[in-house]
């Protein structure tokens, strides 16, 4: 197993030199960083000897001057050392501590502490030993971790000689040379390792790349590739070793290929898997994507095959194995159904083989699965057919039978004994008079004749009959045989059927008494009508003839008592009599419109074709004075229709509909009239619209009401009647009548009749 850290491991042409360029930049830190560290050291003791000899100088000549006094050499020669190189501070001390010489002007005369108490990098100074030292070893001092040499020289006459000398600079010049010693160096170990890299490139790597790429084309299955490597190095033997393998396994696939496409080019699917936990597949060809599934998804565990088997089927197949296992069998067939990636199912039939290993537990499972789906559906279908027929049989109590002359063998259906009533463990009957023995024995010569006239030519005949009481409650049945010669001309053969009618039968027989009885029922209702019509004829006689005398009587002695008493009587008088007088106009109105109400009622209808513009001429010439009068606008938008109805009803309904739309005009505004007709979805449409007061819709089934009115008598004369003889006119012509309004914009009166 590859480890974590090798999974990061880079290429060894990336590593070598990678490695060559670390060791190279390794080697020259490391030098520098020794040189740094001996560089302070170096600088330090090169810098003191060069002091050492300075001051050694220094002392000779301040001490061979004899007259300390002379402050002018004194003063010379500490000037001098100002010229020193990296010389900061030079003090010439008396035995007391005072400044003799300086570089510094100001510090002369002072004593030393003062002045070494006024410059602070200097404070150090003050504590440097003041007893004689060695004339012949003259040691140099510095502070600790500053740049600086310190050097205190005892001179004649008890006096010293302090100096300070900063070596920053040869340290710096120092460290600079040390650096450009490095990057050269630097540069030349990282030239070097990049030519070895390159060496081993072009020498190593690039050969163990092409090898290796080889041998992933040959791991892929591009067997073709060869590695092509020369020499006698290790590579070059790997790689011939790697094309001698790779030329025996493409001889290897090449015949595993030939049989892979003679299995592929079959219908089977072939399937193998190994008795370790889950059942892994190792194999699995790729025929499997017939029923829409892909050969990897299996393999690699994505889909579990257990999952595709039906699981009505899926524990019947594992206890089949199981048993063919207790047995020792190790080959086997077995049929279940298969879930296809649309969801659908495919019957499988599964020839399977196991071995077994030397303990006789079983190692692998391998199989050939072939489609047996549409032999299974028929082999279903027929099975089906089968029960459907028997089912159909049974719903329709239709039995059927075959007869073959030829080998006397005489088929029943079940239904066929069921409708006979015979026990189906006795078979059909083997004759003709045994199956007449199960008919009603008042049918059986109808029946004999029946059988005999249907023996003397092919084709179909019937007849209908009863079962024998004996073999349970009356039955009728309507028997249809067919007679058909059998195969090349031989004997002939019947085929027959036997259907229950007793329902039938018992409905017609209902049917009869039923109708009887219905006759006698329009017998005794036409009669009872005609006696309604007599009694309303009556009615209508007595209120055009026993009403109307008597108010004809009121109307003339009104009349009368207007004209020749009216003068005489007040005012309050006279309107009673113009009250009684208009109450009887009223009442003579609705007795008119009552008495045509009945007329439509009783009236038979003629209906014939109707020409429906001049019925519309006709009612418009009626009214033609009231037209004038009110000067009103008529409109006409007639579309030739082919209408069968009463010409006196039509022109009733036109009449009622034209005479409203003049009557419920906005008061002082001249009325607006549209007659239209046109086809629509339910048949032929006729509608009268007006532009009057119209009404709320909520009242719509009021205003088809006899006596029914929404506007009071005194505004809008009328009986309530009209609408209502109009309703009763279409109903009587087969049609609907309808209307639609909007209060204070009018109304539209729709007549729908069928085509």
């Amino acid at each position: 197993m590859i480890g974590p850290a090798a999974r990061w491991m880079p290429p060894g042409r990336w590593l070598v030199p990678l490695l060559l360029a670390l060791f190279a930049l390794l080697t020259a830190g490391t030098k520098y960083v020794v040189g740094v560290r001996q560089l302070d050291t170096e600088v330090t003791q090169a810098e003191t000897r060069r002091l050492r000899e300075r001051l050694t100088v220094e002392q000779s000549r301040l001490n061979l001057q004899a007259d300390p006094s002379s402050l002018s050499f004194v003063r010379g020669v500490i000037g001098g050392m100002g010229l020193y190189k990296g010389m900061r501070a030079a003090f010439l001390l008396q035995p007391g501590g005072r400044v003799q010489a300086s570089l510094t002007r100001s510090d002369i005369g002072r004593d030393f502490a003062e002045v070494v108490a006024g410059r602070p990098e200097f404070a150090y100074l003050d504590t440097l030993p003041r007893g004689a030292l060695d004339p012949l070893a003259i040691v140099p001092r510095y502070r600790a971790g500053s740049h600086e040499l310190v050097g205190a020289v005892p001179l004649s006459n008890g006096r010293r000689l302090v100096v300070v000398v900063d070596i920053t600079v040869p340290l710096a010049q120092r460290h600079a040379l040390l650096r450009q010693e490095m990057l050269r160096e630097t540069v030349l170990l990282l030239a070097l390792a990049g030519v070895l890299g390159l060496v081993l490139h072009f020498v190593w790597f690039r050969r163990a790349e092409h090898l290796a790429r080889a041998l992933t084309d040959m791991g892929e299955g591009r067997l073709q590739v060869r590695t092509g490597l020369q020499g006698f190095d290790e590579l070059a033997l790997i790689g011939r070793a790697a094309d001698r393998m790779a030329e025996r396994l493409q001889h290897d696939q090449r015949r595993l290929q030939h049989l892979s496409a003679l299995v592929d080019r079959s219908p089977a699917v072939v399937i193998e898997g190994t008795n370790v936990p889950g059942w892994p597949m190792t194999y699995l060809s790729p025929t499997v994507a017939q029923w829409g599934h892909q050969a990897e998804a299996l393999l690699c565990g994505d889909i579990d095959w257990d999952e595709l088997v039906h699981p009505d089927d899926l524990q019947r197949m594992n206890a089949e194995i199981d048993t063919h296992l207790a047995a020792g069998i190790t080959e086997y067939r077995q049929e279940y159904r298969l879930r296809r990636a649309d969801g659908h199912w495919v019957w499988i039939e599964d020839r399977t083989s196991i071995t077994l290993r030397p303990d006789g537990s079983m190692d692998t499972m391998s199989g050939i699965l072939l489609d047996i789906t549409a032999q299974k559906e028929a082999q279903l279908a027929l099975r089906e057919q089968k029960g459907l027929l028997e089912q159909a049989e049974g719903l329709a109590g239709l039995g059927s039978w075959r007869f073959d002359m030829g080998d006397g063998r005489v088929w029943w259906s079940e239904q066929m004994f069921r409708n006979i009533g015979r026990d189906p463990a006795r078979g059909p009957p083997p004759t003709l008079e045994g199956y007449l023995d199960c008919l009603h024995p008042d049918d059986r010569v109808r029946v004999q004749d029946f059988m005999r006239f249907s023996s003397i030519g092919e084709g179909v005949s019937h007849a209908e009959f009863r079962r024998h009481p004996e073999l349970g409650e009356e039955r009728w049945f309507r028997a249809s045989v067919e007679r058909h010669h059998g195969p090349d001309g031989g004997a002939w053969r019947y085929a027959g059927t036997l259907l229950d009618i007793t329902a039938l039968k018992q409905a017609q027989l209902a049917l009869q008494r039923t109708n009887a009885d219905l006759e006698h029922r329009v017998r005794e209702r036409t009669e009872q009508l005609s006696a309604a019509n007599r009694e309303l004829e009556a009615f209508s006689y007595t209120v055009s003839h026993d009403l109307k005398a008597p108010l004809r009587g009121i109307d003339g002695y009104s009349q009368l008592l207007e004209e020749e008493a009216g003068p005489a009587l007040d005012e309050e008088a006279r309107g009673f009599v113009k009250r009684i007088r208009r109450g009887v106009k009223q009442m003579g109105e609705l007795i008119n419109d009552l008495l045509d109400y009945s007329r439509m009622e009783r009236r038979a209808m003629d209906l014939q074709p109707l020409d429906l513009y001049a019925t519309v001429q006709r009612v418009l010439d009626e009214f033609g004075a009231d037209i004038d009068r009110s000067r009103a606008e008529v409109r006409l938008a007639l579309a030739p229709l082919r209408l069968r109805l009463d010409r006196e009803g039509m022109s009733v309904v036109l009449r009622n509909l034209v005479g409203n739309a003049l009557k419920f005009a906005h008061p002082g505004r001249p009325p607006c009239i549209e007659i239209g007709a046109g086809l629509s979805a339910g048949g032929q449409r006729v509608w009268v619209r007006d532009h009057g007061v119209g009404f709320d819709m909520k009242y719509h089934d009021r205003i088809f009401g006899i006596f029914q009115r929404l506007q009071r008598a005194e505004d809008y004369p009328g009986t309530g009647v009209g609408l209502a003889l109009v309703a009763k006119a279409v109903q009587r012509m087969g049609g609907r009548v309808w209307a639609e309004s909007v209060p204070g914009q009018g109304t539209t009166f729709f007549l729908e009749f069928p085509e």
